[in-house]
């Protein structure tokens, strides 16, 4: 079941074109893309949400891909809290690079959302 919805993100190669306006994307002819990837990540949080064998067995292995996914606007950093939080196995396994990408996206301007600082606060519980 959670596999399901990331693999939208897989193979979507219009990522470049995520996060500019909707009148943007639709010019580009990616907004679909965008709300069905946007769709996906709520999908994937509330098969993941109080469930720790879902976030363990299934989350861990999508961290990579939803870190390529930050910045865009489909919601991937709310993605990443809930494989994260109350999960103190997953939170052994945090690399220095996925702290450091979120450290980056804060600093970048507009950056400070509160999406990326509740990601930060569940790595420091």
């Amino acid at each position: 079941c959670v596999a399901t919805p990331l693999r939208v993100l897989a193979g979507t190669e219009q990522l470049e074109s995520f996060g500019k306006s909707a009148a943007e994307m639709r010019a580009a002819g990616v907004y679909a893309y965008h709300r069905i990837a946007t769709l996906a990540m709520r999908l994937t949080r509330h098969i993941l949400r109080e469930n720790e064998g879902n976030k363990l067995q299934h989350g861990m292995h999508f961290v990579e891909s939803l870190q390529n996914t930050l910045g865009y606007g489909i919601k991937a950093a709310g993605t990443l809290t809930e494989i994260f939080k109350d999960n103190q196995e997953a939170l052994l396994q945090v690399t220095d690079a996925i702290t450091d990408r979120f450290i980056r996206l804060i600093r970048l301007p507009g950056g400070r959302q509160a999406r990326f600082i509740n990601f930060l606060e569940v790595l420091c519980q």
